[in-house]
């Protein structure tokens, strides 16, 4: 990998990290975060750098982006637990019968 394409790589990152919270917000296609979808978006990034050092370059930048996305997507966070999701048993009255 040359300088290019690790800066690529590392701004395709670093937008990730920066969108984090509004991608979690969004709903994305299902398409993006798709096993399918995911083998066809390497497909198209492979295509690109085939072509040449800087459609390669930008190519990286593009596959950080799309896979931080897909991580990002995938990756639940673990959501609070609160006293409206666990019913309290104690103390209440059942009706006899």
């Amino acid at each position: 990998m040359t300088w290019q394409e690790a800066v690529f790589a590392g701004a395709g990152w670093a937008t990730v990290v920066a969108l984090c919270p509004t991608i979690k917000r969004r709903q994305f296609p299902a398409l993006a975060t798709s096993v399918p979808g995911a083998v066809i978006a390497l497909c198209v990034m492979v295509a690109l750098g085939s072509l040449g050092m800087w459609s390669g370059v930008l190519a990286n930048g593009l596959a950080a982006l799309l896979w931080g996305t897909i991580v990002v997507m995938t990756v639940r966070s673990p959501t609070p637990v609160t006293a409206t999701d666990m019913p309290c048993r104690c103390g209440t009255v059942r009706a006899p019968g």
